[in-house]
């Protein structure tokens, strides 16, 4: 597999990572106009495609947060999902956070997502609680 960062041509296929009902309910929701989907993957934060054979797989985003603490998010296309895909997405992950200065990781997950949560497990992430609630 292979990364690079996110292009304003991306949009369209980024838009499709977030077709399915299981992604809309477990990831934030993003905004709806291409330009605010732009700013909102490239100003805050660097976001990455995921490659594997020269199709898009998976998009992550990483935010440096303060203190060398940094969040994450991860989201792979419906079809790759359950194949393992995310564990080694979550390497990527770590190394180009490792680039950015990172040295502590947040994943931010909701409760019901036990696909994520295992996977986070295997990458010898552990719990800690964080309570939100969506206002849309």
């Amino acid at each position: 597999m292979k990364i690079r960062l996110i292009r304003r041509s991306d949009i369209e296929t980024i838009k499709g990572f977030y077709e399915s009902d299981e992604a809309r309910n477990q990831m934030y929701a993003i905004p709806s106009k291409d330009e605010d989907i732009w700013r909102y993957f490239s100003e805050n934060c660097k976001t990455f495609m995921v490659f594997q054979n020269d199709s898009e797989v998976a998009i992550f985003s990483l935010s440096k947060i303060d203190g060398g603490v940094g969040s994450f998010g991860i989201i792979v296309k419906a079809e790759y999902r359950g194949r393992g895909m995310g564990l080694e997405v979550m390497k990527m992950v770590e190394k180009e956070a490792k680039k950015m200065g990172i040295r502590t990781l947040r994943a931010d997950v909701y409760i019901d997502n036990k696909a994520s949560l295992r996977m986070l497990e295997k990458a010898n992430f552990r719990p800690f609680v964080w309570l939100e609630k969506n206002l849309y």
